[in-house]
Parts: C-alpha cells; structure tokens; sequence
C-alpha cells in the first residue's frame, strides 16, 4: 500500500462495507463522476520521458518483477552468463531492505545500483 493517497490507512474497529439490497437499475438515481486526472500522471509522465530517452540511445530496458524469491535474480544471472561479452549490461536493482541481489549481480561483473524501497 501506499503513503501517498491513504490506501494503506485502516483501523482495526472498520467493517467490510454491508452489500446493498439492491443493485442499481440502469438510469435509476445514478451519477457519473468523471476522473479529471489519473493517479499516476507523474509516474507516465516519467516512464514516457524514460522511455524516449532509452530509444534515443539504443538501450533495451527490461522490467522485472515479482513476489521475492521468484527467481528474478537468478535470471538475470543466467541471462549475463548466456549473453557474455556480447551485450553491456547494468542493473539497477530494487529491494526491500537489503543489498543481496544487487552483490550478486556485480559478482557476475555487472554494475549494479541498489535501490531499497523499505516497503512493498
């Protein structure tokens, strides 16, 4: 959950919501409420300018992701391995508290960047 909008705000006293007796009959006292801007612009704005960058110089950027302990390490090691000297590769590793996967990858003589996210 995030600490930008308040998702992750709960107490332990709030209830799931009742279901409603019910459901809503199309045009029967509804309301259309429109998004004037997505939670995300900041973030596609970025990946638009990240992407545009990386096409402008010829680099192949891949996103992996997955629960820990998925074996995304393990693929990028094999996947450095099977490519050799053919390919200059860096890493720019995520995790959530240490710098593990990222020493592993320079093990390989990869350069490696650790980012530690501290929460999911």
């Amino acid at each position: 959950m995030c600490t930008h909008c308040g998702c992750s705000i709960s107490t332990a006293s709030e209830q799931p919501p009742e279901p409603a007796a019910e459901d809503p009959q199309p045009g029967r006292d509804t309301t259309a409420v429109g998004v004037f801007q997505s939670l995300l612009v900041e973030n596609d704005h970025q990946a638009t300018h990240n992407r545009r960058h990386f096409d402008t110089h010829g680099v192949l950027a891949i996103n992996l992701m997955s629960s820990p302990g998925a074996g995304k390490t393990a693929l990028l090691e094999s996947t450095i391995d099977g490519l050799g000297e053919r390919c200059r590769i860096a890493v720019i590793e995520g995790d959530l508290a240490t710098e593990n996967d990222a020493r592993r990858i320079r093990a390989k003589g990869v350069n490696a960047v650790q980012i530690s996210t501290g929460t999911a």
